[in-house]
């Protein structure tokens, strides 16, 4: 066979092949209801399948870690301690407190003394002594700080 017959040959078999695409669209087009009007229309009727329990798997991922070639370890997560702190609204009441003088020791490595007046009775502290919930810090001749419940307060001389 020549080479132009077998074009007209290709060229005739798809010119019936798009005919033929053609044609069902067309009359996939035109065509009319099947379901005549004329009928009366049928109950229709539900019934719902029952779904039944499904069952549920767990995966178990132990596989060996493919850069390790360990197998995985899960972690277990330790519950986080959570510390609950005292509340601020409420303010620290300082007892009613004057710092009266240093008393300075004739020798030397002798610690001072610091005469306190706390709720109108007279104290006599050295560094880091507590009476009646009050601690001395640090102190000077100027100045006193001192601990209550906690919270620092520094107190001046008063002449």
């Amino acid at each position: 066979m020549k080479k132009s017959i077998k074009t007209y040959i290709l060229a005739i078999a798809v010119f019936v092949i798009w005919g033929l695409i053609a044609f069902k669209i067309y009359s996939a087009l035109n065509q009319e209801d099947l379901v005549s009007t004329e009928s009366a229309p049928q109950a229709i009727s539900f019934n719902p399948i029952s779904v039944q329990d499904t069952i549920s798997y767990v995966l178990q991922l132990n596989y060996r870690d493919p850069f390790l070639g360990k197998p995985f370890v899960k972690k277990q997560l330790q519950p986080k301690k959570l510390s609950i702190k005292k509340s601020v609204n409420q303010p620290i009441v300082f007892p009613d407190i004057h710092y009266n003088g240093l008393i300075a020791p004739k020798t030397k490595g002798t610690a001072p003394i610091y005469m306190i007046v706390i709720n109108g009775k007279q104290y006599l502290f050295s560094k880091n002594e507590t009476k009646e919930a009050v601690k001395l810090l640090r102190g000077n001749s100027h100045q006193i700080e001192i601990q209550f419940q906690g919270h620092k307060n520094q107190y001046q001389l008063e002449e």
